[in-house]
């Protein structure tokens, strides 16, 4: 049934599909080694999504409105949507990692995991992308320990420039919380 669910051509709602990737997320932190015979399938359509960078995400253009604030319809919408797939899937990655464990998760596949993060956040200056990123990393590096040493100088080094780099003036525009505002979010 999860093939179905996950299926981009089969399901067509965005909502439905991150709810799903979501979901198999939960439940391989529930079941933990449980998930084992079901990992091959369910990272097969993982990375349908983790891919979906150069066919939805990267080449949806940006759209804003005449008030600089970014349209909710069209084609900003389906970059949104894409990216909500996106980071679904890489948090889903994450927790299927620390559930099946170091003897099903392969050092080969650690090294694949770290080389998608670091590709990611590179192609996509999004800060749900890095955030999604870093989760993964801490969440492979919890499972194969030392031998994540190989990468850990290109991850340290991203990690650092993320630090020491200047945030700009649109980003530091923040909503003033009140309890009366509190109804709307």
């Amino acid at each position: 049934m999860h093939s179905s669910i996950l299926d981009s051509h089969v399901s067509p709602s965005h909502l439905r599909r991150e709810l799903a990737i979501s979901a198999i997320g939960s439940a391989a932190n529930a079941a933990s080694e449980a998930i084992i015979p079901y990992f091959d399938d369910v990272m097969a359509h993982l990375k349908k999504y983790l891919a979906l960078d150069s066919a939805t995400c990267a080449t949806a253009p940006i759209c804003s409105g005449g008030d600089g604030q970014i349209e909710e319809k069209g084609c900003c919408r389906i970059r949104q949507q894409g990216m909500r797939l996106l980071t679904q899937s890489m948090e889903t990655l994450g927790t299927l990692a620390r559930a099946v464990g170091p003897a099903s998760f392969a050092p080969a596949l650690a090294e694949e995991c770290c080389r998608l993060g670091l590709d990611l956040v590179a192609r996509h200056d999004d800060p749900d992308v890095r955030k999604c990123a870093y989760a993964l990393f801490g969440s492979v590096a919890f499972v194969v320990g030392s031998e994540m040493a190989p990468v850990l100088p290109k991850i340290t080094e991203m990690l650092l420039r993320a630090c020491t780099s200047k945030v700009r003036k649109k980003n530091l525009r923040r909503r003033s919380f009140t309890f009366k505002n509190l109804h709307q979010c």
